[in-house]
Formats: structure tokens, sequence, C-alpha cells
């Protein structure tokens, strides 16, 4: 592949909610067995460089529990050191219930919490012990799609030019916010959990090398 940016958008392993109504969703949840099954196959997909996969340069997350366990199989066979990236939460942010009008935003885990369950992790400045999550209620779309306007434009200030191969730890529905930036007329697609894509940016607008690939999984792994 040529130089320049290279951008691996992926998303998290199975959680528990992924497989519960809306009323018993938890605002931060864990990976399921399965989920966990996910995020070990994917990292070895990238350590063993399946099907001439790139090595990343730099891993990144958001702050949720599943997005970092997900990562962490990767970041050890690596041996590199996720940094998190607070803006990259998924669509909503972090918040408890689930009917209109109640959803209440919830902080989400703190730097001291981060720091003791996940040492090998850079945290940035913005997360303090008040947590990360700043929004009195649920985020709504509208500033959804603007936060992901932004974050767009914040991974194309940081590394467009550079030959670096970045991978992002995110979430279903900001991941397709990300892409519909990226690629305007991209439909929103179902994401598979773990599944991967790649976009090559030798120009800014980017070739697409692979999307919402599942190749590391067998099928009875498969989830959304």
């Amino acid at each position: 592949m040529q130089n320049g940016l290279k951008l691996y958008l992926v998303r998290h392993g199975e959680s528990a909610n992924n497989a519960l109504p809306d009323a018993q969703r938890v605002n931060d949840p864990l990976l399921t067995e399965r989920g966990q099954q996910q995020a070990q196959l994917l990292g070895e997909r990238f350590h063993q460089k399946a099907t001439g996969e790139l090595e990343p340069d730099l891993l990144l997350t958001s702050a949720f529990t599943r997005t970092i366990q997900t990562l962490r199989p990767m970041a050890t066979l690596l041996a590199k050191k996720p940094q998190i990236w607070t803006e990259l939460y998924e669509v909503g942010g972090c918040y408890d219930g689930h009917l209109p009008g109640q959803m209440i935003g919830a902080p989400g885990l703190s730097r001291s919490q981060l720091q003791e369950r996940y040492p090998e992790y850079i945290i940035p400045d913005d997360i303090d012990d008040n947590g990360w999550f700043r929004l009195e209620n649920a985020e709504t779309h509208a500033q959804a799609a603007v936060r992901a306007e932004q974050q767009a434009e914040r991974l194309l200030e940081t590394f467009y030019g550079q030959d670096i191969v970045v991978l992002c730890l995110i979430h279903a529905d900001f991941k397709n916010l990300l892409l519909q930036q990226f690629l305007p007329d991209q439909e929103r697609l179902q994401l598979a959990n773990t599944s991967v894509t790649l976009l090559h940016f030798e120009e800014k607008v980017p070739s697409v090398v692979a999307i919402n690939d599942t190749q590391h999984l067998s099928a009875e792994l498969i989830s959304y």
C-alpha cells in the first residue's frame, strides 16, 4: 500500500447491552464472554497480520469500558500503550434510562478508576475524578453529528500527511457518523462487533480498503 494515513475504524466486541432490551441496559456495560472471544481474535488478527493486515502505529479508544476491554488483547500482543480519546464515545454518551426525556447523563469512569483498572492506558487531561461525560442528559443525534464532524477534523489535522497507521476502537453508531464525514455518499451500515474498516488517505477523501470486515470471526461469533 502506498504512503499516507491509514485509518482503521473498529467496532467494540459484544457488550452486555447488545443482548438486552433497552429497559435493562446499563450506562457502561462490560463485554460478554463472546465479546471477550471476539476481542482476543481481533488482537490475534493484527498480531499475526492476517491477509497482509497492517500493524497500527497508534491505538485510540473511547473511554467506555467495552472499547477499552476490546482493545486490551491487541495492545498486549502488539506491546503498545493505547490512548483514550474522550470524544470518540458512542452516540448518546453515558446515561441512565431509556425513555425520551428521561435519559439522564452519567459520569462514566473517573480518572482514578481508569488508572486503577487500566494502568497501561494513556488518559487525557480532560478526564478527572468527576468522570468523562459532561452532559446532564443523553446526547442528541444532532449533537453527535457535530461531534463526529469535529473528531473527523481532529483525526485529519493530527495525522493527515503522515505515513502512519492509526486504529480507533469505537462504536457502531459513531462509526457510521464518522464514515459519513469521510465518505459523504456512504449509506448507514449494520456493523458487526469487532468489524474492521480501513481507509487510506492519500487525499482528504479516502479510498476504502476494507469495510465491515469480520474475517477473524467464525460464523457463530459474529454478532451485532
